[in-house]
């Protein structure tokens, strides 16, 4: 590529996989699932928690570190991350009031990251003196299109998937009235 590093956010990342597996978190991690993709983590190993947890999810198990590190073991991933212990440290993290802020952030690296391999690809496309503009422009077009979806595999989601929080956050959002704890910072 060049000597630019690619966006990525492994903080966030990390927050996002401790927020969601946090005892009780199922439904959380049910609402922020559905507009992740693997490759919104830079990190093979959150990629690997990541992968386990929707699994887990999809197929309406608890999550819990025993049931999570069980589901990694047999992927064969759990050895991955240091095995229990690694994974103890990784879902360590701070946990977060609102993880689709996190969610948002890492969709974002992640299109960035498309953006700027796909802007490499057609330099490497277009110096070539025997190119075809017209079959650069197309294979662009479908990455371009590829690379600014937004959502991983939902879309727009159905109002009874959302939390209680989130509903009475929108709720308040549209009557007006703000979390007095919230902390709000002036551009």
């Amino acid at each position: 590529m060049s000597k630019f590093a690619l966006p990525e956010d492994q903080a966030s990342e990390r927050m996002l996989l401790s927020t969601i597996c946090a005892p009780g978190a199922e439904r959380m991690a049910a609402e922020c699932l559905p507009s992740l993709r693997p490759d919104d983590f830079v990190s093979p190993v959150h990629r690997a928690i990541f992968t386990a947890l929707a699994g887990m999810i999809s197929a309406g198990e608890l999550i819990e570190m025993p049931t999570l590190a069980d589901s990694m073991r047999r992927a064969g991933t759990l050895e991955r991350c240091g095995g229990i212990t690694g994974l103890l440290e990784i879902l360590g993290d701070a946990e977060v009031r609102r993880p689709m802020v996190l969610v948002e952030i890492l969709n974002r690296a992640r299109r960035l990251r498309g953006l700027a391999k796909l802007g490499q690809r057609c330099h490497d496309l277009a110096i070539d003196p025997s190119a075809d503009p017209d079959a650069i422009s197309g294979e662009l077009g479908a990455g371009l299109v590829s690379v600014c979806q937004r959502k991983g595999r939902g879309g727009i989601q159905h109002v009874s998937n959302m939390s209680d929080d989130a509903l009475a956050e929108i709720l308040d959002e549209f009557n007006g009235v703000r979390d007095q704890n919230a902390t709000f910072i002036k551009g």
